[in-house]
């Protein structure tokens, strides 16, 4: 399997995550209205009495069907956030650094450390000799994907706005958002899926939220979600990381292709069409394309303007001339679109 470059022209843009508070996540209540009027021989108070009675045991009984639910979603979260280290160890951050790691890493620091004190001259002349080579190969790259701009240009922009997907052709697409401390910016993220332009029936939107992060929740529970966007609680459990929220939503989302966002990305309204028209383009064993991201405020400061540069020359410059040199092309985390998950 191979992993295509930037998703032509299609661009995410981030917004800043802000930070506020929102007010608690309240549960719901139970209130029990039954009222009765005592006659003469007390049997209404009795009646009301046996009605309270079964009343809070059918409670209990729920309560109890609450907790095994919970306690059945949290076992099965569970098994999913090991699935891949059960599956592939070696592809698996679950242990962060193996055995023969620590051993390698040990004997280098070992043999540097000895270097250091007793070939100080040759260490520098050796690390120079090492190093060189890499700073060089970075410029090199950099060079090429910029001379590739002018003596290697392709065809049209295959991603080109003009080109659009009708209705009938647009498969199943699951839309996986998962949030951590974001109720501020909730109702900017809700606008901006709204916006998507794809067909409802055909789009599952997820926001997967931790189960503890009650103040997403509580902004979650005011937004008001249209039928194909969900909530998923994610229960509590390690590691409590994106990629775990990830498995325990793509598990219960049906879609023939994926896309992951992060809270504050703006994508394009029409991304998810031209994403399923460059994988109806590219050869079978193309399995995932990266959206170009850039910054939407590149005029509010001197910094904003540095993050919008160093997006620009990696999505418009570096990433496409990888893509086209048949190099490994890194995903940014975000507006990442896989095919062949269902």
């Amino acid at each position: 399997m191979s992993v295509a470059g930037d998703l032509g022209g299609a661009k995410s843009a981030r917004m800043p995550a802000a930070r506020r508070g929102a007010p608690p996540f309240g549960g719901l209540e139970s209130t029990d209205s039954h009222r009765g009027v005592p006659g003469a021989d007390g049997a209404p108070m009795v009646r009301v009495a046996r009605h309270a009675g079964a009343d809070r045991a059918s409670k209990s009984i729920d309560h109890d069907n609450a907790g095994l639910r919970h306690a059945e979603a949290t076992f099965a979260a569970a098994g999913r956030s090991h699935l891949l280290m059960r599956l592939r160890p070696d592809l698996s951050a679950g242990v962060p650094v193996w055995a023969w790691q620590k051993v390698v890493l040990l004997a280098s620091m070992c043999c540097l450390i000895a270097a250091m004190v007793l070939l100080p001259g040759q260490l520098a002349a050796g690390a120079t000799a090492v190093l060189a080579p890499v700073f060089a190969s970075v410029f090199l790259m950099r060079f090429l994907a910029i001379a590739s701009l002018f003596f290697l240009r392709s065809g049209p922009d295959e991603g080109a706005a003009g080109e659009r997907l009708g209705d009938e052709a647009c498969p199943s697409y699951a839309v996986l958002v998962p949030l951590y401390d974001e109720a501020a910016i909730v109702p900017a993220l809700v606008a901006a899926l709204r916006a998507i332009d794809y067909p409802a029936s055909r789009l599952f939107i997820r926001l997967i939220v931790e189960e503890h992060d009650k103040k997403t929740r509580a902004a979650l529970d005011l937004a008001k979600l249209p039928p194909h966007m969900k909530v998923v609680v994610a229960p509590d459990g390690l590691p409590r990381t994106k990629p775990r929220a990830l498995n325990i939503a793509l598990a219960q989302t049906p879609g023939q292709f994926v896309v992951v966002y992060d809270a504050e990305d703006l994508p394009e309204r029409d991304q998810l069409r031209r994403a399923v028209a460059a994988f109806q383009r590219s050869p079978k064993d193309v399995v995932c394309l990266q959206a170009c991201l850039n910054t939407f405020n590149p005029a509010e400061s001197w910094l904003a303007r540095q993050f919008t540069i160093e997006y620009s020359a990696l999505f418009d410059i570096l990433l496409p001339a990888l893509e086209r040199f048949g190099l490994p092309v890194p995903l940014g985390g975000t507006s990442n679109h896989f095919r062949g998950i269902a």
